[in-house]
C-alpha cells in the first residue's frame, strides 16, 4: 500500500514557536497537511476531536512534558506512530522515548531526509496496522 502525503495530517507539538514554524514548512513541503499545537496538553485535548496519522514531539516542554504525552498514549493502548524531535538524544533518552513507543528519536535540528524517512516508515506501518 502506498501512502499519499495530502491524505494524512502530521501532528506537530512544540513549545518553541520558530522550532514549530520550521518544522510545519518543511513537513508542508511535501505536501502533508499539518496540525501544530503549542503544548502537550492542547495536543492531547484535539485527541477528543481528530487524530493525526503521525506526530511529532517535542520532550521538554513546560507543565506537560513529550514523556507525558508518550505515557498518555499509551495508557490508552493508542497506536498512533510518535517521532520525537528533541534537542536532547541521548543514549538513555533515545532508550526511554523508545520503551515508551515512540518510533524513532531525531536530533534537532532536525536533517529533513531523515525526517522524511522516519515518516514514510511510520505512516507505512501504521496503514498496515488498520
Amino acid at each position: 500500500m502506498r501512502c499519499h502525503a495530502a491524505e494524512h495530517v502530521v501532528a506537530i507539538v512544540d513549545d518553541e514557536a520558530s522550532v514549530r514554524a520550521g518544522l510545519e514548512r518543511l513537513v508542508r513541503s511535501r505536501g502533508y497537511s499539518v496540525a501544530s499545537y503549542a503544548s502537550a496538553s492542547e495536543f492531547l485535548q484535539s485527541l477528543e476531536f481528530s487524530r493525526p496519522a503521525c506526530l511529532l514531539l517535542d520532550l521538554h516542554m513546560p507543565r506537560v512534558s513529550g514523556f507525558d504525552v508518550l505515557s498518555a498514549l499509551r495508557e490508552r493502548s493508542d497506536s498512533l506512530p510518535v517521532i520525537v524531535v528533541t534537542g536532547n538524544a541521548g543514549p538513555e533518552v533515545i532508550k526511554r522515548v523508545l520503551s515508551l513507543g515512540a518510533v524513532m528519536c531525531l536530533d534537532k535540528p532536525v536533517d529533513a531526509p531523515m525526517l522524511f524517512d522516519a515518516m514514510t516508515r511510520a505512516l507505512a506501518a501504521a496503514s498496515q496496522g488498520r
